[in-house]
């Protein structure tokens, strides 16, 4: 699982986890799977409510059935999300239950706001938005402290995957027993 606030390169970077090895690779991107829903869409950034926190759950679902059928079928997964890092049980049992690594971009509030600037991607966020994302995610990034936590901001893609990869291997190697 590759997370972080809007901006932090999260979709790059999965997508270019997911392009790299020589053994099958997926990258699953959360967004578009909630982006599915087009009547009655509930964006985060106008307000979390009941709706949201609905279309947020039935994306876990999805996400999670796509690891489970990947996995069964031997190909490596990425998930490309926006999950800040509180303690949540229905994500917690989920990511434990697949055996998730949770891997947190987080360069400062600038980069991700020149990043969303020249994204080509939609929806934008306009910088108010970005700003209240980014501030929530470092506040849960300060509180609970995730192990994996990576400053981004002045990496390249190349770079910033080269580190998620031995992150990832790290932490499979630890989940083996090595």
């Amino acid at each position: 699982m590759v997370t972080g606030p809007a901006g932090a390169g999260k979709s790059q970077a999965a997508a270019a986890w997911a392009a790299r090895g020589s053994t099958p690779r997926a990258c699953i991107d959360s967004d578009a799977l909630r982006l599915h829903v087009r009547a009655g869409f509930a964006a985060p950034e106008r307000g979390w409510n009941d709706e949201t926190q609905r279309q947020w759950d039935i994306a876990m679902e999805l996400w999670s059935a796509m690891v489970r059928v990947y996995q069964r079928h031997d190909i490596d997964c990425v998930i490309d999300i926006y999950a800040p890092p509180f303690p949540s049980p229905t994500g917690d049992d989920v990511i434990a239950e697949l055996g998730i690594d949770r891997i947190v971009l987080l360069p400062s509030l600038e980069t991700c706001l020149e990043r969303n600037r020249l994204r080509a991607r939609e929806p934008l966020l306009e910088d108010r938005h970005l700003i209240d994302n980014y501030v929530g995610f470092a506040e849960c990034v300060s509180a609970y402290r995730p192990a994996n936590v990576i400053d981004n901001g002045a990496m390249s893609t190349e770079e910033t995957v080269d580190l998620v990869e031995q992150l990832s291997n790290r932490g499979a190697e630890a989940s083996d027993g090595r």
